[in-house]
């Protein structure tokens, strides 16, 4: 059992930190080991085998350069053990580290291939994961200047199926009653820096609950990244259809730190297929409803608030609404940001 905990925390700083900094245009980092100095324990059984010795040495040396960053030698080490030990217990959790490694080294095609492998171990903790990073590297894939045009949106909906897959499986953790009891959900750092070192300093695994909200708010993430990378292929109707949910539950996840960027490009999916449509009367209500979650007060702090709250007031301005539309950019204005000027 202390073999397993230490595993689980090895990526301490997986998703929550990492999910904001790679991959999409529009939208992670890992360690291994609980303190920053060691590497996950795989210390044999006394009376182990040689093959056994072998495949702890080689799983701690591919460890040791996943903790320290070292990418490429981390996947070629996670993927020499692979070869070696296809069959071997930790081979699911070696395969999920060698596709992240390659997604952080940035090698992306290979990075596929690898992840393509893992989201077929299914009972395996790291699946939901899997399927995210598979969803990034393919976005990564994607955005290719020298990628053909129709490769790109094959790309991009590949990268939304994935999404899909994982927030389907984060839903699933999220509602488990079980919350922790296994799965690098208990490896998770904290939504913000402040609960992340918090938890790191104190040494204390996060409760069931605390794990459970985790998964809820990164399926908002995949569900989020679904949409995106449907948007980026121009296809608004599935883009619309996938953000929607944000919508309906929003009593529910509206609280999560990825919630408003889903429901703003909700909106924007929204206001693509409205110019698509004749023009009339309340032509861009339906776009008009997600932009306005997204330019409620609570979310001023989000980056993308104003954008959302300009938007709003153009898509009000466009439909007749005057009255809504001058209150809308009196917002903006009061925000004295980049779209003050255009508002007046």
């Amino acid at each position: 059992m202390k073999r397993r905990k230490s595993l689980f925390c090895a990526l301490k700083s997986l998703l929550f930190s990492a999910a904001i900094l790679s991959g999409s245009p529009l939208l992670g980092e890992a360690v291994l080991g609980e303190d920053g100095s060691a590497s996950p324990s795989r210390a044999p059984a006394a009376d182990a085998g040689d093959e056994e010795r072998e495949a702890a040495l080689l799983f701690n040396t591919a460890s040791r350069f996943y903790r320290q960053k070292n990418w490429r030698d981390a996947a070629s080490t996670f993927g020499e053990f692979l070869k070696k030990f296809s069959r071997h217990r930790d081979a699911a959790e070696a395969r999920f580290a060698a596709g992240y490694s390659l997604n952080r080294a940035g090698d992306h095609a290979a990075a596929v291939e690898v992840f393509r492998l893992a989201v077929k171990d299914e009972d395996s903790p790291w699946s939901a994961d899997a399927s995210f990073y598979l969803g990034r590297s393919l976005e990564a894939l994607a955005g290719d200047a020298r990628a053909a045009p129709d490769e790109k949106v094959r790309r991009w909906v590949s990268a939304a199926e994935s999404y899909g897959r994982a927030a389907a499986l984060y839903q699933k953790l999220c509602s488990s009653p079980g919350g922790l009891s296994k799965g690098p959900e208990k490896a998770r750092v904290e939504a913000t820096e402040k609960k992340a070192s918090r938890s790191e300093s104190s040494g204390a695994e996060p409760s069931g609950a605390e794990g459970r909200q985790r998964n809820c708010d990164l399926r908002v993430l995949a569900l989020g990244s679904e949409g995106e990378a449907l948007y980026q292929a121009e296809e608004y109707k599935d883009s619309a259809q996938a953000l929607k949910v944000l919508l309906d539950e929003a009593p529910d996840l509206g609280a999560s730190p990825y919630f408003h960027r889903g429901v703003y490009v909700l909106g924007l999916s929204r206001q693509a297929l409205a110019r698509a449509e004749p023009g009339g009367a309340s032509r861009f209500q339906a776009a008009r409803e997600a932009l306005a979650v997204a330019a409620l007060p609570r979310y001023e702090s989000e980056s993308l608030w104003e954008e959302a709250d300009y938007l709003l007031a153009q898509l009000s301005h466009q439909d007749g609404d005057l009255e809504k539309a001058i209150g809308e950019y009196a917002r903006v204005i009061k925000k004295k940001g980049p779209h003050t000027p255009e508002a007046f």
